[in-house]
């Protein structure tokens, strides 16, 4: 596909059926309590008589409100066409030059602790500001949309997409991972968050130790501080524990070493030749993940068989900067050249 071809991508309205009961029922509930304080002081009739009179209007009120919704509710066009992005919903037209694209967010939505789904935005320079544009897409279309804006971006869309494409990757680079510093500094952290919850436990005993010796009528209460404080202890052991282990098993997939060249990709001793691999998936470079999932640039390579292997590469720019592998930028501009050059489908997945 050339770069001059034009890309659409789709985003279907809320099932209508769904919005519109949802929008009623919402709207007539809150014309309800509304319509039953006015009505009940202004009309001097029997209760019975209110009550009816307050559900017939909530309710006709609610459904043309539900009406208007899905009346208004449409389906939005994404379109990389040439050099220009433009997004349709309904009357509304937003276009920006792809020259402009300034990277992709993504926001993990929590209810309750439960997580609710993802929020994806794409970002655009508008003169000295940055705008983050909201796009309904899943998140398999929204890493192509990503993917097929970098590639326009970088100008490299049509040597991927070629049949003429050389392929020859000239040079030979090489990425040096500070796994041990990782390493070090992950011990390091967790060893001053178990201290510092032991140190919590044991000024919140001692300050219930001292009022109940000077204050003995005080004892329910310093009971109370005392079983917080031990709740307040597990949960953060637990969490400095748990946060240890998760990145310890993250470390056993981190490589030393990267190698890129024209023949292969090598992660220490696992070696990738073209002919093998199908997708090439990237965190990319600049994603900061706001969410509660721990945050780790990962690197996934699915061969034609269909499986995959993960590596991580430290923290995203959300996380700790001394877990952060600096070059992380440099390595994914190189597998994303090489990946064009091989004519390997590359994407840059967000969460």
């Amino acid at each position: 596909m050339s770069s001059d071809e034009k890309v659409v991508f789709k985003a279907k309205k809320s099932n209508p059926v769904a919005l519109f009961i949802a929008v009623t029922l919402g709207a007539g509930l809150a014309c309800f309590l509304l319509l039953h304080e006015v009505l009940i002081e202004m009309l001097s009739i029997d209760n019975s008589s209110i009550f009816t009179v307050i559900i017939v209007i909530s309710g006709g009120i609610g459904a043309l409100i539900g009406y208007l919704s899905v009346a208004k509710s449409s389906d939005t066009i994404i379109e990389l066409d040439g050099g220009t992005f433009r997004m349709t919903k309904g009357k509304k037209v937003t276009e920006y030059p792809i020259s402009n694209f300034a990277g992709s967010h993504v926001t993990r939505n929590y209810t309750n602790g439960v997580y609710t789904g993802s929020t994806r935005y794409l970002k655009f320079k508008n003169g000295s500001k940055e705008v983050k544009l909201m796009v309904p897409l899943k998140d398999e279309e929204f890493a192509e949309l990503v993917s097929r804006l970098g590639l326009r971006y970088s100008g490299k869309e049509d040597l991927q997409d070629t049949e003429e494409a050389p392929l020859v990757f000239e040079g030979f680079e090489t990425f040096e991972i500070p796994r041990d510093a990782f390493i070090e500094r992950n011990s390091r952290k967790t060893k001053r968050n178990i201290i510092v919850s032991i140190v919590v436990f044991i000024v919140a005993i001692i300050i219930c130790g001292v009022i109940i010796v000077l204050s003995p009528q005080d004892a329910l209460f310093a009971v109370i501080i005392g079983c917080l404080a031990v709740v307040l202890f597990i949960g953060l052991l637990l969490a400095a524990v748990s946060g240890n282990l998760k990145f310890k098993k993250n470390l056993k997939s981190t490589p030393s070493k990267v190698t890129v060249d024209n023949e292969k990709l090598m992660f220490d001793n696992d070696s990738y030749y073209p002919s093998d691999i199908a997708s090439v998936v990237m965190t990319p470079s600049r994603y900061e993940q706001t969410g509660k999932d721990s945050e780790y640039r990962v690197l996934r390579i699915k061969n034609n068989s269909g499986d995959v292997k993960t590596y991580y590469f430290g923290r995203t720019q959300k996380g700790d900067p001394k877990m952060m592998y600096e070059d992380y930028g440099k390595l994914l501009a190189a597998l994303f050249d090489w990946c064009a050059i091989k004519k390997i489908h590359f994407l840059q997945v967000l969460g």
